[in-house]
């Protein structure tokens, strides 16, 4: 290629892909691509330059995640399971990039599911604001592993339905995915004094509940779907809060949850915090009793 080619094509070309692409593309060195670009006044801009580093970077990491890749391109194990719920819950996918932040302790305790998978990376973060606890961030970067998941509907989870996600996952790994997204949004609480138990999983305001309540309606669990707005001043500063729950109403739903993601014949791992919970629900005084007795001759699901 002539001198008065190769100068036409750095002007036309130089600030929008950059100079290893160039070099690439004109066969000649990276060095001498950016000599010739300096002398023509040519330089990339700020917002060109940080998306071909990235791009680079993402390249660069693609190796290191490849057997992440290959475990999600077909969801078989429990532990695969757990995981997409967890992320589905506290997760965040971008192109690129899959991270989760979630409090220390809690990811000290089931870390070696993640590390079964992969090496993902884990940092510690400093106390928020909003938190008094030892903060884990866990991402990894790559473009194929983010495409996996946006294929799962992790893109739009926020207020897309559960069906594009649990598609990808074999119904008998199901209990699997529900543990992993109720240790990350779910939430029981059991009062002593009342002897009274809340279960409840939390979501965005928008979120599509109508597939998870089908699911749990054919397992026989009842559901409420409840829609917040509130508004408060935290520092001077006015904010909306805006959330949607689904509740389990009663004491054999809650049961029937329970049973259903904690079957003893199923592999045993999550957060033992709220696997404790639970056992309280079971052995607050007269529960048992009481729970035989609202179930009567109902059968109760399991997942094998």
């Amino acid at each position: 290629m002539g001198e008065e080619k190769i100068e036409k094509f750095l002007k036309e070309n130089f600030e929008k892909i950059g100079s290893e692409a160039c070099s690439k593309k004109l066969n000649m060195r990276n060095s001498m691509v950016h000599y010739r670009a300096t002398k023509l006044g040519l330089k990339i801009p700020d917002d060109i330059l940080f998306k071909i580093r990235s791009e680079r970077g993402l390249k660069m990491n693609e190796h290191k995640s490849k057997k992440i890749c290959d475990d999600f391109k077909k969801i078989q194990t429990p532990e695969q399971a757990y995981l997409l719920g967890f992320i589905w819950a506290d997760g965040y996918c971008k192109r690129g990039m899959v991270s989760l932040t979630i409090a220390e302790e809690d990811m000290n305790n089931i870390k070696n599911i993640f590390m079964q998978t992969g090496e993902w990376k884990f940092t510690k973060l400093k106390k928020g604001k909003f938190s008094k606890k030892e903060i884990l961030s866990m991402r990894i970067y790559s473009i194929k592993l983010s495409e996996i998941f946006k294929k799962m509907g992790f893109f739009e989870k926020s207020g897309a339905s559960h069906k594009k996600v649990l598609d990808f996952i074999p119904e008998k790994l199901w209990p699997y995915w529900f543990r992993g997204y109720f240790d990350g949004d779910g939430t029981i609480f059991n009062d002593l004094k009342r002897k009274n138990t809340k279960v409840s999983i939390s979501s965005t305001y928008e979120q599509d509940w109508s597939y998870l309540q089908h699911i749990l309606s054919e397992l026989g669990v009842k559901t409420s779907i409840y829609q917040n707005k509130s508004h408060y001043k935290h520092d001077e500063e006015e904010r909306d809060c805006k959330h949607s729950i689904l509740s389990l109403p009663n004491i054999p739903s809650i049961y029937k949850f329970f049973k259903y993601i904690y079957n003893p014949e199923l592999k045993h791992f999550g957060l033992e915090r709220k696997y404790e919970r639970f056992i309280t629900f079971i052995n607050i005084p007269g529960r048992r009793s009481k729970i035989l007795g609202l179930l009567k001759d109902e059968p109760l699901h399991t997942c094998m």
